[in-house]
């Protein structure tokens, strides 16, 4: 439960601001703005979080809040890195479009045209896979995040691996969110553009819209003087926790930027390509981004920060939706201890960002609470409402957790003594798997970078409690072949994903 905690014990300092900040009433923001953000952080325990209101092609708002970090008096500003997460999946797909606009590559082109080692698990897919299919998570392959969260696979070798990745629903059918997909069509730019995703970023939109700070690494962060640090909560505390590197997913999330250089993304949306006179990218290809391709389900979460919206789909790299008698063209992002919310309102000339050092529902109230405001829509307690919705979800959370832990049968034992659980488990989605005993213990080795102390749960499962303080416990299940032997282990790994992984002979 996201308890209410005092601005002091969150370490929040005044607020900060620069001269794009407007007192709030007068620029069309509430004029209990600041409270509001205020309440948010308090309630949900947010470190940090910077807002940026873009109308009218001027940036109305740009505000930051609360500290970069925990015990440190460093303010956020407009101008500190956050990392923006899954928002960054809609500068591939600008980039794709400009070279399209160019004639260098159509994106109902075949994928293997521009990438011919590329290859899924069905032939048939592998054949009729479009760029665009690349990026609107309609390929059938359910998340394979276990491949690269983490891993010290290459991009090239986690598209390689991608082949042994089986379908969960047939092509083009139904909506799965798919990060590995989006690394392809940042490989395909890189074919096509001949510089990596991270250049073409770099010069074709960074560059132009004047993002000098914003970046696609974390390795470039040990440099900038103002950047925000992610934090965690667990077992109701917040703690600070280093930056995940994920350059080896980097076209799918990587990007990391300030509210002050997003404002200038957004007003790039808003103006749909046009820049200091120049078109960097024609009308169309905005159109064409936020057309629904394919019906989202609606699920939990966005029950919560948008209850009742309408027509819920997925364009490229946006979702789109009908609230309050507006389309809402939005991206949330979320990597290791950061959240970020990216929300267009195009018919009123509307953009926000909002960018925050914590993983938190957050940017999304604040969010719902300035749309309201903008549409005149009536004042709802937004802060109060998802937390009550979230107290609710955890508790079942708890309750079904409580269930398994008294229907497990507590005095049963392992099969085999734990000496013949040890060895080498591979798959060739995931790789090799580790398991050895040491003091009378299991201890799992994944991809020899990440470990697990496996305690007894029951028969031969086992519970894994990851070193990696992200990582949830998991359930590891070995399974016994006729002859009495383990012959594989079923582990449960990131994001909800579970691998099967066979044993290797011994040498």
């Amino acid at each position: 439960m996201h308890g209410a905690l005092s601005r002091a014990a969150l370490g929040i300092v005044t607020l900060s601001t620069v001269s794009l900040a407007q007192r709030p009433a007068a620029r069309g923001i509430p004029a209990d703005f600041d409270a509001t953000v205020a309440r948010a952080m308090a309630t949900f325990k947010v470190p940090g979080l910077a807002v940026a209101v873009v109308k009218n092609d001027s940036v109305i708002f740009a505000k930051g809040y609360g500290v970069r970090a925990l015990g440190a008096p460093e303010p956020v500003t407009p101008h500190s890195l956050f990392a923006v997460g899954s928002t960054s999946k809609a500068f591939t797909v600008a980039v794709l479009q400009q070279l399209e606009q160019e004639g260098k590559l159509r994106l109902d082109d075949p994928a293997t045209q521009y990438l011919p080692s590329l290859q899924l698990y069905d032939p048939y897919v592998t054949r009729e896979l479009t760029v665009r299919d690349l990026v609107t998570h309609r390929s059938g392959l359910p998340t394979a995040n276990a491949v690269w969260y983490g891993t010290p696979y290459s991009r090239e070798e986690i598209l390689r691996r991608l082949r042994y990745r089986k379908p969960s629903a047939s092509f083009r059918s139904t909506w799965q969110y798919q990060n590995e997909m989006f690394l392809a069509a940042g490989q395909v730019i890189a074919a096509v553009d001949g510089r990596s995703w991270d250049d073409a970023v770099k010069a074709r939109l960074f560059t132009p819209l004047g993002m000098r700070a914003s970046g696609t690494s974390v390795r470039e962060l040990a440099t900038m003087p103002d950047v925000a640090q992610p934090h965690l909560e667990r077992d109701g505390t917040v703690r600070r926790i280093p930056y995940r590197n994920i350059d080896n997913i980097a076209p799918a999330g990587s990007i990391n930027s300030s509210v002050h250089d997003m404002a200038q993304w957004i007003r790039f949306q808003l103006a749909k390509g046009k820049w200091d006179g120049r078109q960097l990218l024609n009308e169309a290809a905005f159109d064409d981004a936020r057309r629904p391709y394919m019906a989202m389900p609606s699920s939990p979460f966005s029950e919560l920060t948008a209850p009742g919206a309408q027509l819920v789909s997925y364009g490229m790299a946006w979702m789109l939706y009908g609230w309050n008698g507006r389309t809402i063209v939005e991206h949330s992002g979320g990597i290791d201890g950061m959240t970020a919310e990216v929300a267009l309102v195009p018919e009123e000339r509307l953009g926000l960002v909002i960018l925050a050092n914590l993983s938190t529902v957050a940017p999304q109230v604040l969010q719902s609470y300035l749309l309201d405001s903008f549409f005149g829509a009536p004042k709802r307690d937004w802060t109060g409402e998802v937390s009550t919705k979230m107290a609710a979800l955890e508790k079942a959370g708890a309750d079904a957790m409580a269930k398994a832990e008294r229907e497990r049968t507590k005095d049963s034992r392992p099969t085999l003594p734990l000496s013949a659980y040890a060895g080498t488990y591979a798959d060739s989605l995931y790789g090799d798997v580790v398991v050895r005993e040491a003091n009378g213990a299991l201890q799992l080795t994944f991809l020899g970078n990440r470990e697990a102390r496996l305690e007894h749960w029951q028969f031969d499962t086992f519970q894994a409690r990851w070193d990696d303080v992200i990582l949830d416990k998991t359930m590891v299940q070995f399974f016994l072949d006729a002859s009495g032997k383990v012959d594989r282990v079923r582990i449960g790994m990131f994001a909800g994903e579970t691998g099967d992984f066979g044993r290797r002979p011994a040498k």
